[in-house]
């Protein structure tokens, strides 16, 4: 059998503004994570050999580190920023090695931003989705179309042959809700499924 992957972008329904909190504060630590991690990674490089990409380098240098720095983000959000970081890394020296101008990436605390969870920090049903955050996980419903007949949604989320892997919680869309002195949060997720 062909391995096969799929994408859908789903949206989820909004969180209370307690919620949305854990979420801005969980997001505030993995960009942290991801900030450390690339200044050590990037140690003012000389030459593109400088420029670390070893995952369990990084790892061994900063993990025990940033989890208490981070007063306990969950373990595997510190894993995929580290990660995210090394992959970045390793792109940025294969530009230099091909001649092209390179600068250090950063991940500081932004409007833009990608969290990915997978199986270990997130618990995925073919409904609803519950995310690891600080001080609490968070359980958000899938909003899907009232009538779910020939939808991508019935096809590949709802169907047996598909397992739910990772989502990627995306950058939401600002709105401005009175009844909270901060943006809020309308959320949506990247479910990514491979064949079973």
């Amino acid at each position: 059998m062909v391995d096969a992957n799929r994408t859908l972008i789903v949206p989820l329904e909004k969180p209370s503004s307690d919620e949305c909190e854990r979420f801005h504060r969980t997001v505030d630590k993995y960009q942290y994570c991801r900030e450390r991690a690339s200044n050590y990674c990037w140690q003012a490089p000389k030459q593109p050999d400088d420029i670390v990409t070893d995952k369990s380098e990084v790892e061994s240098a900063l993990y025990h580190d940033l989890r208490e720095e981070t007063d306990g983000l969950h373990a595997n959000l510190v894993q995929k920023s580290i990660k995210d970081v090394t992959n970045s890394m390793d792109s940025v020296k294969k530009a230099w090695k091909r001649g092209e101008r390179i600068s250090k990436p950063t991940w500081e605390t932004s409007e833009s931003w990608v969290l990915t969870y997978d199986t270990r920090a997130g618990t995925f049903s073919k409904h609803d989705a519950t995310f690891a955050t600080t001080g609490a996980t968070v359980e958000l419903d899938y909003q899907t179309p009232s009538h779910l007949d020939g939808t991508l949604y019935e096809k590949y989320v709802l169907s047996s042959g598909w397992e739910l892997t990772t989502i990627d919680l995306l950058p939401p869309l600002k709105r401005w809700d009175s009844s909270v002195s901060y943006p809020a949060l309308l959320m949506t997720a990247a479910v990514n499924l491979r064949v079973r």
